[in-house]
């Protein structure tokens, strides 16, 4: 059986997830408007497809798995519901020049979600990534650090200081907290937390210091639980600390992380703990997830060669139907994926073309 390479790694995904007792989670291409507009700050893009149903009602193509498995989900604090997807979502073009569909594959972890829990989905998001390459990365942040320094700023400051975090500008940082009038001392702070990146377990004794309280000594508990964790899994080296990475405070808290392959600019998973927006949508417990945007690496693949199949097998009139078939038997049984066309046909991607004349082939 051929199978494309997004195929592949769609089908070694799923195994991977099922392995770790992840239940395929199944989902109708369709939810009304209404759960994406109460939650549009959770989306990628606001911009959707919809229509009317029969009903009256209006109707979205899905631009988000995650809100409709929480949607639909029955979680309890005691136990943890493993779930995974593979599901095309429809969101505006970058560019905003039409809309795209999205292949993505991805699991969530609703109700009971302790350290094993957030340790095993970053694990299994480096296995993910690696099913594409061994040349990835994975880029980890905790919100708990930025939600505890800037709680007692305002709406406005919080905001582009976060922006500026996340771009990782310190100068215009430093000139705005000056302009913001911010303490010195949480100005350094905070420059701090833009400046560190690294592998784990390098930059952990610089974070330290930042652990002044409850909320900070916790998420700083969570990191070396994970780098712990993680070195266990002999993934310690892949996983690197970045503060830039900063998700909807009002909708995640805790780990979020995105994963990048070399060859790519742009991360092609993502994920996060959000237990705030199962606050929101009134379910028990936590959750945390990630999605892998198959897509996307159309253009990773691209980089390298292509053929449409292995040997292109070019006959002329000096062979019988019977004497084609028989030379296109023979490679096929080698496990070969053949074309055979007429003499002067040669568009077909391959390895390797055999010309075949009075019944005999020759490379």
């Amino acid at each position: 059986m051929y199978l494309r390479k997004d195929e592949q790694v769609l089908y070694s995904l799923r195994d991977l997830y099922r392995q770790y007792g992840y239940q395929q989670y199944q989902v109708t291409k369709f939810e009304e408007y209404d759960l994406y507009v109460r939650n549009k700050n959770f989306l990628v893009s606001e911009n959707m497809l919809t229509f009317t149903d029969t009903n009256g009602k209006l109707m979205a193509l899905k631009p988000d798995i995650t809100l409709s498995i929480v949607k639909n989900a029955r979680p309890t604090r005691e136990t943890t519901e493993k779930v995974y997807y593979s599901e095309n979502v429809y969101r505006a073009a970058s560019d905003c020049n039409g809309f795209q569909e999205i292949t993505q594959t991805g699991l969530e972890c609703l109700g009971r979600v302790d350290d094993y829990t957030v340790c095993e989905v970053l694990m299994l998001a480096c296995r993910s990534l690696a099913a594409v390459t061994d040349r990835y990365l994975l880029q980890v942040s905790h919100l708990g650090f930025a939600d505890s320094l800037l709680r007692d700023t305002a709406e406005q400051d919080r905001s582009e200081i976060l922006r500026l975090i996340c771009a990782k500008n310190t100068p215009a940082l430093k000139q705005y907290c000056a302009e913001a009038g911010l303490d010195g001392a949480l100005t350094e702070k905070l420059l701090l937390l833009a400046d560190l990146f690294g592998p784990l377990h390098t930059v952990l004794p610089a974070l330290e210091a930042l652990a002044e309280d409850d909320q900070t000594r916790s998420a700083f508990r969570e990191l070396t639980e994970i780098d712990r964790t993680m070195a266990a899994w002999h993934l310690a080296d892949k996983v690197y600390l970045d503060f830039s990475i900063i998700n909807d405070l009002s909708y995640y808290n805790g780990i979020v992380f995105q994963g990048y392959v070399d060859g790519l600019p742009s991360h092609i998973l993502s994920g996060g703990r959000y237990d705030r927006l199962m606050e929101k949508m009134g379910k028990p417990g936590g959750g945390i997830g990630f999605a892998v945007y198959v897509s996307m690496l159309e253009r990773f693949w691209s980089r390298e060669e292509s053929f449409d199949g292995d040997v292109l097998l070019l006959y002329d009139d000096s062979s019988t139907p019977a004497q084609i078939a028989g030379a296109v038997e023979q490679l096929t049984a080698q496990g070969l994926l053949v074309k055979a066309a007429a003499a002067g046909d040669d568009r077909f991607r391959c390895r390797e073309t055999r010309l075949l004349r009075n019944g005999g082939m020759q490379e």
